[in-house]
């Protein structure tokens, strides 16, 4: 193979890897804006079921078994809050995009140009960190919404108990 072949041919396998790569970072990013989303969804409903639980829980007269169950749940939903508020914190650990650049001259931005950085491995070093960042908020997502939903289930309970021991009796 002469010269001009093995150029065109390392060429031809940096451009597919920097397609690669962009795919990779494209399906990070809506990863990402997928948690953050669900976290936001979640957040909203804790913030709407928490002031509801604790009005109920201070205005009204349960029995005692109801009061211990809704304390749990509302306990539980406020639980829920700043683990799914993690999860739509800014990360500004690692060395990547702005917090690298962020602590940069303009002239360090400049040399790394004029010097080949090498975009593709930047890419890559990107495409992992963004894996990561998704899956730490996943994870997030998945302890916020086990969270949220035991909660739901106890003040569920709580208004059961609450009303097959209401005087009378029974339903």
């Amino acid at each position: 193979m002469n010269r001009l072949a093995r150029q065109r041919a390392a060429h031809s396998r940096r451009q597919q890897a920097a397609a690669h790569l962009e795919k990779k970072r494209a399906t990070g990013e809506a990863h990402l804006a997928r948690c953050d989303q669900k976290a936001s969804t979640l957040l909203g409903q804790a913030g709407t079921v928490l002031p509801i639980g604790l009005a109920v829980l201070t205005l009204t007269d349960l029995p005692r078994a109801a009061v211990i169950v809704a304390v749990c749940g509302v306990a539980l939903v406020a639980v829920s809050v700043p683990v799914l508020g993690a999860v739509i914190q800014p990360s500004l650990r690692g060395d990547h995009d702005i917090v690298r650049d962020a602590r940069r001259t303009p002239d360090d931005v400049w040399n790394e140009a004029l010097n080949g950085h090498d975009e593709l491995r930047h890419e890559a070093a990107a495409s992992v960190w963004q894996a990561r960042a998704a899956v730490r908020k996943y994870r997030r997502v998945q302890v916020g919404l086990t969270l949220l939903v035991a909660g739901f289930v106890c003040m569920a309970i709580a208004t059961i108990i609450s009303i097959l021991t209401r005087p009378g009796g029974t339903v």
